[in-house]
């Protein structure tokens, strides 16, 4: 009995010691300590309140006191006093005379896009659901004081601005915030990155069963339901000899069966490209997740892509690449992953050592030093090389590498300061593959 009792403490003692208790995170942070770092605004209406989060901290970083719908429960209709209860984007600021004079809006509005494509799926609909200010400084004093807005007061609303961008701030509002463990977070997270991989992955092997596949029978797009919408892809399927799709800046977010996925979207076929951010709404149903609804906004266009962690190439040299790879019936060539390891100069000549990785064969180097005196510059390269300016006039030349460390040799002059030093790596088309650039510090 001393035993057991002696057990009992000591497993007492264990869950009070600080660090002991695991880890809660509200369950919309799918993103927890992964990705981007961002912030989202949590809403727990059982106790008005009003959280910031980063997905990089467990905590808060700042709780705000807010009344929301005079009627408790999930909003279902227009004008029932209820507040809705989703994953919502904030969409527009509204201020001065575009507010409504029917209330007490204060000195700005954030629009919320209620009701969500999951909302409308269900049933639920409604109007002018936002986040505002009160100018009365008693509205937060009283709980469920709204008309199903979510209501603080003007100062905190001020402080909760810094937090809240267009169309990329979440807003997620809980009847009682549902809290899981970071592992638990991780695994819905690998699930629903296994679920928009295969979607990607059937648009891109043009595999309309496995594409179309992730959509929600009621899927619509530009007026086209799901049938027209396949019958629409087919004929795009058939217009592009290839199509690549590039996923970037991943957010991801849910409530209860309700999924949102943001994310940055490169697009490159045979004939063009584009860069867009999509917002996609997926509804999780009989363990299988399926896309509701998505909307692309145009980014800037970009000239180069990110084939691999830190390796870019513009997107004509991919797309030619890219076609005789599928002309030749052989797998597309991945950029090679080279690394300068070693830079030693001397007043006669500069050692480079460059790692090729392991396995590949096939590629040359041409260095070309800067040097500078005064207001004069030279540029050399290794010999045999023609240059003109600081770009070899071919790349017919080369030191031809092996896999592991190479030795580059190129011949200084002491009168000159270097000042950078860039390797062209070349492969066997004499092809540009990929540049290294090393300033020197002064």
């Amino acid at each position: 009995m001393q035993h057991k009792n002696k057990t009992i403490l000591m497993l007492f003692l264990l869950c009070c010691l600080p660090g002991v208790a695991e880890v809660r995170i509200p369950s919309a942070i799918l993103n927890y300590q992964s990705g981007p770092e961002y912030y989202l605004i949590v809403v727990e209406k059982s106790s008005q309140t009003l959280a910031v989060y980063s997905n990089y901290h467990p905590e808060p970083l700042e709780t705000f006191t807010v009344t929301t719908g005079r009627i408790p429960g999930r909003k279902k209709a227009e004008g029932d006093m209820k507040t809705p209860e989703g994953v919502y984007i904030f969409q527009r600021i509204l201020s001065g005379d575009e507010l409504p004079k029917s209330d007490d809006y204060g000195e700005k509005a954030f629009t919320m896009n209620f009701p969500n494509p999951i909302d409308r799926l269900k049933g639920v609909g409604g109007s002018g659901i936002w986040l505002h200010g009160a100018f009365a400084p008693d509205k937060t004093d009283f709980p469920n004081n709204t008309r199903g807005c979510v209501v603080l007061h003007n100062d905190d609303l001020k402080k909760l601005a810094k937090y809240l961008y267009l169309n990329q701030t979440p807003i997620v509002i809980y009847d009682r915030i549902s809290w899981e463990t970071p592992g638990s977070l991780q695994r819905r997270r690998e699930l629903f990155l296994e679920a928009i991989t295969s979607w990607k992955t059937g648009w891109e092997q043009k595999n309309l069963d496995q594409y179309i596949g992730a959509y929600h029978p009621s899927f619509t797009s530009q007026s086209m339901n799901l049938a027209a919408f396949r019958q629409f892809k087919a004929r795009l399927n058939k217009a592009y000899e290839f199509i690549k799709v590039f996923i970037s800046n991943i957010r991801l977010f849910s409530h209860e069966d309700s999924y949102l996925a943001v994310f940055d979207q490169m697009y490159i076929s045979d004939q063009n490209h584009f860069s867009s951010r999509k917002m996609q709404y997926w509804l999780k149903a009989d363990d299988n997740l399926r896309i509701v609804a998505e909307n692309t906004a145009n980014l800037p266009g970009v000239n180069e892509v990110e084939v691999s962690a830190g390796n870019f190439v513009s997107i004509d040299h991919f797309r030619r690449n890219y076609l005789r790879s599928l002309r030749e019936k052989t797998q597309i060539l991945q950029p090679v992953r080279v690394v300068l390891n070693d830079l030693l100069v001397t007043p006669e000549s500069i050692r480079l050592v460059v790692n090729l990785e392991p396995g590949r064969t096939g590629f040359k180097a041409i260095p070309v030093a800067l040097f500078r005196a005064d207001d004069r510059s030279i540029f050399r390269s290794i010999e045999g090389v023609d240059l003109n300016g600081g770009t070899p006039r071919d790349f017919n030349s080369g030191t031809a590498l092996k896999s592991g460390d190479n030795n580059l040799i190129v011949q200084t002059d002491s009168q000159y300061q270097l000042r950078s030093i860039t390797v062209f790596i070349i492969d066997g088309q004499n092809e540009v593959r990929q540049i290294l650039t090393h300033i020197v510090a002064q």
